[in-house]
């Protein structure tokens, strides 16, 4: 189930695998990105902000998304959403000195 991802599009004269993409995109997002959204809520929830880590990985998924599904809402939303939430960190951590 491993995709070619941005080769693999039709716009670009690839041919796509349309089984590879839902099982890619069920099990990418069904089993990775719910749990994490669970996960984050629970930590928001108990210590009022996100740690660092969470956002590098939360980053680090999306971008794995992002290569193999470019042109979905992976690139549209959560790839400015998983910047946004760095840029916070950032700021905060920058504002903590």
């Amino acid at each position: 189930m491993i995709s070619d991802g941005l080769v693999e599009f039709p716009l670009l004269n690839g041919q796509m695998n349309y089984e590879n993409f839902a099982g890619f995109w069920f099990v990418y997002f069904g089993l990775l990105l719910v749990p994490l959204g669970v996960l984050l809520n629970h930590i928001e929830v108990r210590d009022g902000q996100m740690p660092e880590s969470f956002v590098w990985t939360y980053l680090i998924v999306v971008l794995i998304g992002v290569y193999m599904i470019p042109f979905s809402g992976m690139t549209v939303i959560m790839l400015p959403h998983a910047l946004y939430m760095g840029y916070q960190v950032k700021f905060r951590n920058i504002s903590k000195v």
